[in-house]
């Protein structure tokens, strides 16, 4: 549902204090619609290119229409699942008692609750404090028989099933860190998502600092500061693509299941090196925080390697894998990643620790004595001596002069890292509780 008249009469049918509470945000004026003009303002602020802007829409989704499970086959899946995820990822789980309803909920097993939100899918009159989140095979399978790689596709993460029950309120949050299509394979689900710009992302950067500082949801009611948002309904059998480090938030009208994958592009790396400080403060609001941005270093500097200097053949040739290589075309991701590198070193740099940035170095001198021509291919400064010379040039010119930070450097993690987005490990089963109030919406006018 695109525009603002159907998603009001939506909202209205809902009933439920909190879709009152984001009509009265609608009269205000305090969201778009999702269907506008190619040439508006609305989409303009998303990006310069169509690409930037979310789309909605039954024929973008990678399941094909006439294979999405019923509701009692998705029970099924979700049963299968569910423990299989749970075997192969180890004990990840973490579970939440609901608000103001422990006494009975306490002696639950998070199994027992997992169950429990499974075999209630059909009950949509069930409002429950708390959602859950697993990879699923059976989905993964779908999605891959149907799915169209993208150009310079760096990685794309498993599918993942989130069962969200009526009225579950997803707090604020950005999108991922690549290009993320959600579609919904039962239920009703409003969102609510903002453009990416500057002042957006140093809003929510502020709020994720103030949010670690002493873990209150109060941090997060912050929309009211963020400008440009769209307001849309997503109808069961559609597919939502959200571009990257969108503030986004979301409120279901019915129990909803949603099947969600991201693809992480050589174009959306290089947009996440730009919103380093956003991710630095995301990374300090998480559980296990300090073991997700090592994982994600990691994946960083594997990524930056394969794409500036190919990879070493695993059987041993001494050629070199060229498949995620980057070549120089123009406005291509090399260009930009060449152009952006001196506004974003610093930033970077204050992300990982010591050993991480002797690797980062390591990487872009290999690459900058391997390119053709005796030009520095970030500055176009000349370098007599490219193999002596090189590698303090970048260090002088293209590296930050601040004090790189104190951290457990991202080779000594587990083994087995792989693809940006290597928190894959981490998309293991969780059970989050979700507060059914506005506080946790933040919507606010």
């Amino acid at each position: 549902m695109a525009t603002i008249s159907a998603v009001r009469a939506t909202l209205k049918l809902s009933g439920s204090e909190h879709a009152n509470h984001l009509i009265s945000l609608i009269d205000n004026g305090k969201f778009g619609p999702y269907r506008n003009k190619p040439e508006s303002i609305a989409r303009r602020r998303f990006g310069p290119s169509d690409a930037n802007f979310p789309h909605l829409g039954k024929r973008i989704s990678p399941f094909d229409a006439d294979e999405l499970p019923s509701l009692k086959e998705l029970q099924e899946i979700c049963l299968r699942d569910l423990p299989e995820t749970r075997e192969y990822f180890g004990d990840r789980p973490v579970y939440h008692a609901p608000y103001g309803n422990t006494e009975d909920t306490i002696h639950q097993t998070e199994e027992d609750i997992s169950l429990n939100i499974i075999n209630n899918l059909e009950k949509d009159s069930i409002v429950a404090d708390y959602a859950i989140s697993f990879q699923s095979e059976v989905l993964e399978n779908m999605r891959r028989r149907h799915h169209v790689k993208p150009d310079n596709m760096l990685h794309a993460s498993m599918t993942t099933c989130s069962i969200l029950p009526r009225h579950t309120i997803i707090p604020l949050q950005h999108s991922n860190d690549g290009i993320t299509t959600a579609t919904l394979l039962s239920g009703l689900v409003t969102w609510i998502i903002w453009p990416p710009t500057d002042h957006n992302v140093n809003v929510l950067q502020t709020a994720y600092e103030s949010f670690a500082d002493e873990f209150d949801n109060s941090k997060l009611d912050i929309t009211h500061e963020l400008e440009g948002g769209i307001i849309l309904v997503q109808a069961e059998g559609e597919a939502l693509r959200i571009p990257p480090f969108c503030p986004l938030t979301s409120f279901t009208l019915r129990t909803s299941v949603l099947a969600s994958a991201t693809t992480v592009t050589a174009d959306t790396y290089v947009s996440m090196l730009q919103k380093a400080p956003l991710l630095q403060a995301f990374f300090k609001t998480e559980l296990h925080g300090e073991r997700k941005q090592t994982e994600f270093n990691a994946a960083l500097l594997k990524w930056l390697d394969r794409m500036l200097n190919g990879e070493a053949d695993v059987l041993g040739s001494s050629e070199l894998d060229d498949t995620y290589r980057l070549i120089h075309t123009e406005n291509g991701p090399l260009e930009t990643l060449l152009g952006i590198w001196d506004s974003v070193k610093d930033d970077i740099a204050a992300m990982i620790g010591p050993t991480d940035a002797m690797v980062m170095k390591d990487i872009w001198t290999v690459f900058l004595i391997g390119s053709k021509g005796r030009k520095c291919k970030i500055c176009n400064k000349i370098i007599r001596t490219k193999h002596k010379l090189m590698r303090k040039h970048f260090v002088d010119h293209h590296w930050s002069e601040q004090k790189v930070a104190e951290r457990v450097g991202s080779m000594g993690i587990i083994n087995g890292v792989g693809a940006m987005g290597a928190t894959d490990a981490l998309q293991a089963t969780e059970i989050a509780s979700i507060e059914q109030s506005d506080d946790l919406m933040a919507v606010n006018c």
